[in-house]
């Protein structure tokens, strides 16, 4: 309950909803998106630059900190992508109703509308979160996709005192630096 502003004091119904605050709605979420992009793409840079430091590294030590970096910086890629998949799906919500506000607009008199304006706060939530997971469902789940890619058997000794992300991007320094 209460995604976007149902629930709310202000929306009780579809006559509620103002195209105006949607649109401003929508440039908040494009900044959102913004932001979380731009989160990820330095979280992604420094994950590069740690694998650099962990190949050209000269001690173990060194190599033991580049991969925990490495894996924290996926971390961070991971909860970037989360906040976008957030975003797009709040956004998505927000153009479902535009939408509908705007054949509303085109065709007043269809008695859809009419039903419409007599759903419940509740109802209209459950309305335009269909539609919004209708226009997303196309979208891969990068949460199960990156669970799916990153699951792997660590080995029981040293590597098991590792998270799964620090214990990938250990192999991958060794395995560019031409070493098992």
């Amino acid at each position: 309950m209460g995604f976007l502003w149902m629930g709310s004091k202000n929306i009780k119904s579809f006559n509620d909803f103002k195209a105006k605050d949607l649109k401003k709605e929508q440039v908040s979420l494009n900044v959102r998106w913004d932001v979380g992009q731009a989160d990820r793409a330095n979280a992604a840079q420094l994950l590069e630059n740690y694998k650099e430091l962990g190949v050209k590294a000269t001690s173990k030590d060194q190599i033991d900190r580049a991969a925990y970096e490495m894996g924290r910086q996926t971390k961070a890629v991971r909860r970037a992508d989360e906040g976008i998949q957030h975003t797009q799906l709040k956004l998505s919500t927000v153009d479902a109703i535009l939408d509908v506000l705007e054949m509303e607009r085109k065709d007043k008199a269809s008695p859809v509308f009419k039903k419409i304006h007599q759903l419940s706060s509740d109802k209209l939530e459950d309305m335009f979160t269909e539609m919004a997971e209708a226009r997303k469902q196309r979208v891969l789940d990068l949460q199960t996709v990156t669970k799916i890619v990153t699951a792997h058997a660590q080995s029981p000794v040293i590597e098991a005192q590792r998270d799964a992300d620090a214990t990938a991007a250990y192999k991958e320094i060794m395995a560019a630096r031409g070493e098992s």
